[in-house]
């Protein structure tokens, strides 16, 4: 009786055994890959396994490798990411879900221009207060500006003609040496330490500052300086409303050719078919580096649309001018 006792007991022993090396060696070259999350309730892809978490946090046991993550919930902008999973090592991966950018009318009473022009100043108006930027050359007739608020500098085209360049955190400032017979218009900042500046003919260029020389790129897509528009996070555009959202890019829009279902437009016929094709907002993420629709406009001509900075309730606030009414595009 003793000796069978002692038999169920070694075969107890060697299943337990045998079940504990099952789990952990099924597991021993597999790694952890955990999600923290600003929201919860959300689902999430990684390779091609899709995943659910009701809470904020969740982790999955994965093979060795490097995945693409999307995370999605029903208004917000999708998250994607590559995540490298190693063995027996927890990858840590924290996400901000951004909310998808609604639009709501306002009227011209609720909001101030964020910067303007009062009393031959540059003024920036800060919460409550109005702060003075740049003064201005009152022996000339000023035909654009842009502050740039993030790197404190300014840009500052007087009668069509000169271009000058202020490094307010230098105090430094110089005339750009402009290309040969290029005419100056309006001037607005663009991305990746760039410009976004017209000539008389309404042509939009993408320009560098290098050694006080502006160097441009050839006209873009965007087919006005008012349709483009840097915001904390990311950038609004006004552009075509059939544009493949889950393929574009930013980059795309500083490129000679972008995909229409027209097909590619050249730089010859960029202007005249942008003009008539259908336009849509768009807000583009920096960090989900996707593109994503916020609005289509119904457009008799594209000088019907426009963004600005406004103060709102003392924020900085996007705004979208269309025809004669305002919308607060709340981020």
């Amino acid at each position: 009786m003793q000796n069978r006792t002692k038999q169920y007991l070694i075969i107890i022993v060697f299943s337990l055994m045998s079940i504990f090396v099952y789990k952990h060696g099924v597991n021993i070259d597999r790694g952890t890959l955990s999600i923290s999350a600003n929201v919860s309730n959300y689902s999430y892809k990684v390779g091609r396994n899709q995943f659910e978490c009701a809470t904020n946090r969740c982790s999955q046991i994965l093979k060795p490798n490097n995945y693409v993550l999307i995370v999605s919930k029903d208004g917000f902008l999708d998250y994607q990411t590559e995540v490298e999973v190693s063995q027996q090592h927890e990858n840590e991966i924290e996400i901000n879900l951004e909310t998808i950018p609604s639009t709501k009318e306002i009227d011209a009473s609720e909001f101030k221009l964020e910067t303007f022009v009062k009393d031959n100043f540059i003024v920036h108006q800060d919460l409550s207060s109005e702060r003075k930027i740049l003064a201005l050359d009152p022996q000339r007739t000023l035909s654009s500006f842009s502050y740039n608020q993030k790197d404190k500098n300014a840009l500052v085209v007087y009668d069509k003609s000169d271009v000058y360049f202020y490094d307010l955190k230098a105090n430094e400032s110089y005339k750009l040496q402009l290309p040969i017979n290029f005419q100056p218009n309006q001037v607005r900042s663009f991305t990746n330490n760039s410009l976004l500046i017209t000539n008389s003919d309404d042509q939009v260029f993408q320009g560098f500052v290098k050694e006080g020389r502006l160097e441009l790129n050839s006209i873009k897509v965007i087919n006005s300086i008012d349709h483009f528009l840097p915001t904390k996070n990311g950038y609004l555009a006004v552009l075509p409303s059939g544009l493949d959202q889950s393929q574009f890019n930013l980059a795309d829009i500083l490129t000679d050719q972008v995909e229409y279902d027209e097909g590619p437009l050249t730089n010859q016929d960029i202007k005249s078919k942008y003009e008539k094709v259908d336009k849509a907002l768009f807000y583009y993420s920096l960090q989900s580096k996707r593109l994503k629709r916020v609005l289509d406009l119904s457009l008799e001509s594209t000088k019907e649309v426009g963004l600005l900075t406004g103060v709102t309730d003392k924020n900085s606030t996007p705004i979208l001018k269309l025809r004669k009414g305002f919308y607060k595009i709340e981020l």
